[in-house]
């Protein structure tokens, strides 16, 4: 085996075992996202356009620059991943029940009162797949059921299911809302509005809610720790 051969074998086995520079995990992630925004659109047969496929690609990559940039615990890095793909097979799912071009026509009606509740409860309604996927994204994120709540414990048990309820009262709202503002945006410029764009819009508002929910509890808890020790010295 060549010198050749056998460096290019070494960068194929870094890619799989997670070990590339920034540069090619950013490059992973982008093309991942290229991917999952298109793939449940294709499979049922709807129309794309390049310019959501890109947008995609470019969310999942930003995404994952940003949590390198902000020094985000790697736990964060795999619940992107984790996020990614679940969106991308529970909007395929989704479009299973409801054809995509039924859904846009549906989602877009009303789009000129703005956002508001009755939005907010049609993405409930028409992407309920993937709303569990949202669902379990949040308890995977929690690690799971909180040792307290295992135990029978009625107030830790409260506690958690307030935390996971306004987790995924929030980032519905932004996904939503992320949505709604690429909509407009598009009808804006002129950007045809169809299938991939509401699976970009829905893996951005996720990927934000992420990295913005992460990056505010890790500073809270860096201020908490840098508290206690001005306190305890």
């Amino acid at each position: 085996m060549d010198a050749k051969l056998r460096g290019r074998l070494h960068g194929f086995r870094l890619v799989l075992t997670g070990r590339p520079g920034l540069a090619g995990r950013v490059l992973l992630f982008a093309l991942l996202g290229f991917a999952a925004g298109d793939l449940p659109v294709l499979v049922h047969g709807a129309q794309t356009s390049w310019v959501w496929s890109c947008c995609s690609a470019i969310a999942c990559g930003a995404a994952r620059y940003a949590a390198a940039a902000w020094r985000l615990h790697r736990c964060v890095r795999g619940t992107m991943l984790f996020c990614i793909v679940v969106t991308s097979a529970g909007t395929a799912l989704d479009f299973s029940r409801v054809p995509p071009e039924a859904i846009l026509y549906l989602c877009g009606a009303g789009q000129s009162a703005g956002f508001g509740w009755d939005q907010l409860l049609g993405h409930l309604r028409w992407f309920p797949v993937t709303m569990m996927a949202m669902l379990a994204l949040i308890v995977f994120r929690r690690g799971g059921v909180p040792r307290g709540a295992r135990r029978g414990r009625t107030g830790a048990a409260l506690l958690a299911a307030l935390r996971i309820a306004l987790e995924f009262g929030a980032m519905s709202v932004l996904m939503a809302l992320g949505m709604s503002a690429m909509e407009k945006l598009a009808l804006g410029l002129g950007v045809p509005w169809v299938a991939n764009g509401m699976v970009c819009a829905m893996l951005t508002g996720m990927l934000a809610f992420l990295l913005l929910s992460n990056w505010v509890a890790e500073t809270l808890a860096l201020g908490a720790a840098r508290a206690r020790a001005l306190r305890s010295g």
